[in-house]
């Protein structure tokens, strides 16, 4: 017997049956209400399953994809089921000589793959009383005689498989399209032209389609991008959809649902194998009349025998299972909208021809969107069974959030440079580096965290499929003290306060992407962290700041694989003028002038270094004060080290993210010389541990032997703690670097999330021991890390 597979509703496969015993045991069951049915061969084994189960069947699917020689009558299916309501036949022929006269419960009837026969018509079938929807699909659909049909209100969608194709994706339209005249085909030549990258090679006629998805897609990407909807050229209503295609769309923009196609191959089976194959005879297994494996393509000398074996039955399995992926569209079209979009999780399909991958990309190409270039912006480097291995980050995502405040009611507010800012990121990661870039300009602040905490809908943001290797995120705006960052968006229009997120919202966001945890995070925050100027110290300006969060040290977010880059400390502001911020654009220049390629700790201080070589001599005429930026860096741990490449514009000579033609950047080394030019070459060490151990010993011999430090060891006390901070404020001027390592017990406060080291038997903040070496009264010794002193903490949790 040949095999007949039976199914739940689940679509799992029940049971395979092979002989008569297990036929009758498939007819034992009594309550079956819904019966599917694949491949089954003979009519006789329909009648036996409908002579058992019919008189409680609500639903039946009888889909033959491979042997499409079964043939039946709707008269004997509705006969068997009286209470039938959907009926779903794929590959079925019906040969019903006469127009019907019962239809049993029939409400939902999906036809597929039919062929019409010289006695059996659509009218036969459409006459139904209490049908509600009918789905029909076939290669040449003949409609004449439905005219004479009178229509109860029920929907009927008759669907040739050869469906015409949109004019903007050239994917077929099987979902639904909008004719062009209902469009505004200017809008929609300047939106491809600018976000797109090309123009339509010949003029769009009015009977022109676009399909639903290119629209759907169009008015998620105007949801994030405020200066693409002066562009909609799609319907401003919903009209143009019935209640299913409404569930779809939305079901599409929340990123649970995307176009799914496969181009099919047609292909001719034989209809007498031994004229078909013929042609195909060679030599094989040293004989001759071989003839050609229809699903593998070798030339085998009896196809039965060579079906059979394991390899050849292996192959044939695998072959049944991608042509069953090719009709997967049909099938899941049974079960309504969820059927109708490929879900994300299903891993892409391989057709025949161009890909959908490829044809995504053809569409998407342009500028923001790389295609399928590899990244040129570093690599990870681990260890695997000893050996070391590095691996490309192909796949770098890189989103820049920003605002202007062009709206503000305050023009004071205008964030001049912001836009500069955007074009040396982008040049710098899309056209140096080859990355994968989007900015987003004036996001609201609930968009923007439902972006950045919807893994679909992001992935759809930068049109990918996969997640990326790293992820660069950048937010430019205002901003203030505890994480605060301004939208350009009033709370009302009547008030005068913006709304606002904080740092907290978007690490929160982002726990969200689940499938991000192994990708590397590299996040960079732009705007102010409070209003104080970050002032160089001099013997002559001591300013009494209350500036002690400067700081604060905290586990926050807590996230593996993490970098936040800050570009400043708390409580201070961030330098920005017309040509953009500090931040940005020393950023670029380092990334552009790299020479060797180098670990990403080392960039980060590279940029912070370069921030303050360039700002050392930015006085404010105003304050009368030196003003400079302390960038912070927050890592925490990586499941691999990642090095930037070095650039490729260095052997160029040229760089694009500067005025300058090549860039200079200076020396990294601390000079050993205080602002006077006097030599501060002496260095100092403080070790601060509860008991000697192994690292305490190797961080003795690398800071005496390698570093030429002086070492002093205490033991964490309240006491030792006071002589260390008197031993330290009575330091020799030639003093030029001090260097402190905390071994202890750590501890994090409830309320600020402080990171705190016990110290006999109190816990005190990392915060206030930092702030006692920086405080003001210092300030011979407190200039930083501008200058000439500076404070290195190492901690080790027990």
């Amino acid at each position: 017997m040949v095999d007949l597979q039976v199914k739940d509703d689940d679509g799992k496969n029940l049971y395979i049956i092979r002989d008569e015993e297990e036929m009758e045991a498939l007819l034992r069951f009594s309550q079956i209400k819904s019966l599917v049915l694949l491949d089954c061969p003979t009519e006789a084994i329909l009648d036996r399953f409908l002579g058992r189960y019919g008189g409680k069947l609500q639903t039946l699917c009888v889909c033959n994809l491979f042997e499409m020689k079964l043939k039946y009558e709707f008269r004997s299916i509705f006969n068997a089921c009286p209470k039938l309501e959907t009926l779903v036949l794929v590959g079925v022929q019906i040969v019903d000589p006469k127009p019907l006269g019962f239809f049993a419960q029939l409400r939902n009837l999906q036809w597929l793959d039919f062929h019409q026969t010289k006695t059996m018509r659509l009218s036969n079938v459409l006459s139904g009383p209490y049908l509600e929807n009918v789905y029909i699909l076939d290669s040449k659909p003949d409609l004449e005689d439905t005219r004479q049909v009178s229509f109860a209100p029920f929907r009927v969608a008759v669907m040739p498989l050869v469906k015409p194709l949109c004019r903007v994706c050239e994917r077929p339209t099987a979902d639904g399209a909008v004719r062009a005249v209902q469009l505004d085909k200017e809008k929609l030549q300047t939106w491809l032209l600018n976000v797109c990258g090309y123009e339509f090679a010949e003029e769009i006629e009015d009977e022109d389609l676009i399909c639903y998805f290119c629209i759907w897609n169009a008015e998620f990407l105007a949801k994030y991008v405020c200066n693409l909807e002066a562009l909609a050229w799609w319907p401003p209503d919903l009209d143009y959809l019935d209640d299913v295609t409404k569930e779809l769309r939305r079901k599409y923009l929340e990123g649970k649902a995307e176009q799914c196609w496969v181009q099919l191959e047609k292909i001719e089976l034989p209809k007498i194998e031994k004229d078909e194959h013929g042609e195909h005879e060679a030599m094989s297994d040293c004989r001759k009349s071989g003839k050609k494996c229809f699903y593998c393509g070798q030339v085998v000398v009896k196809i039965s025998r060579h079906s059979n074996s394991r390899e050849g039955s292996r192959t044939i399995g695998a072959a049944r299972r991608s042509t069953h992926a090719t009709h997967s569209h049909t099938q899941r079209a049974i079960s309504g909208v969820g059927g109708r979009a490929r879900p994300r999780d299903l891993s892409p399909l391989v057709v025949m021809g161009e890909s959908t991958e490829k044809i995504a990309a053809k569409f998407s190409a342009g500028p923001g969107n790389p295609g399928q270039r590899a990244a040129d912006l570093g690599y990870f480097v681990s260890t695997v069974n000893g050996q070391i291995v590095t691996k490309n980050a192909d796949n770098v995502c890189v989103l820049v959030v920003h605002y202007d405040f062009k709206n503000a009611r305050d023009k004071n507010l205008f964030r001049d440079g912001d836009a500069k800012d955007v074009i040396h990121l982008q040049t710098t990661f899309e056209e140096n580096r080859k990355c994968n870039f989007r900015s987003l300009l004036s996001p609201k602040r609930e968009e923007l965290l439902e972006l950045l905490s919807g893994m679909d809908s992001l992935l759809r943001f930068f049109g990918s499929k996969d997640v990326p290797s790293v992820f660069v995120f950048y937010i430019l705006s205002h901003g203030n003290r505890d994480g605060k960052i301004y939208t350009d968006h009033y709370e009302s229009e009547d008030s005068k306060e913006f709304v606002s997120f904080t740092t907290t919202d978007i690490f929160d966001s982002l726990k969200n992407l689940k499938l991000f945890d192994d990708c590397l995070k590299l996040i960079n925050l732009g705007p102010c962290r409070g209003d104080f100027f970050d002032t160089i110290y001099s013997a002559n300006h001591q300013p009494m700041l209350d500036n002690k969060n400067s700081c604060r040290i905290t586990y926050e977010p807590q996230m593996r694989n993490l970098v936040v880059f800050y570009s400043t400390v708390e409580t201070t502001r961030a330098i920005r003028g017309v040509s953009g911020t500090a931040f940005i654009r020393e950023a670029c220049k380092v990334l552009d002038s790299m020479k060797e390629d180098e670990p990403i700790l080392n960039v980060l201080t590279s940029i912070k270094n370069q921030i303050h070589n360039r700002l050392k001599h930015n006085y404010d005429v105003k304050e009368c004060v030196f003003i400079s930026q302390t960038p912070e860096v927050k890592m925490f741990a990586l499941n691999r080290r990642f090095f930037f490449s070095k650039s490729s514009l260095v052997s160029s000579n040229s760089c694009s993210s500067g005025d300058d033609s090549k860039l200079k950047v200076e020396s990294e080394f601390f000079p050993w010389k205080s602002d006077s030019e006097a030599n501060v070459r002496h260095r100092r060490a403080f070790l601060l541990f509860s008991e000697p151990n192994e690292e305490v010993d190797k961080i003795k011999k690398a800071l005496s032997e390698n570093l030429q430090f002086e070492i002093s060891e205490r033991m964490p006390g309240e006491s030792s703690l006071e002589l260390y901070f008197k031993e330290v404020s009575e330091l020799e001027p030639d003093v030029g670097c001090v260097v402190t390592f905390l071994f202890g017990k750590l501890s994090e406060k409830e309320v600020t999330r402080e990171v705190c080291c016990r110290f006999g038997d109190e816990d005190i903040a990392m915060t206030d021991i930092q702030w006692r070496i920086y405080r003001v009264e210092w300030v011979d010794f407190s200039t930083g890390p501008k200058g000439r002193g500076a404070l290195w903490a190492g901690q080790r949790t027990k």
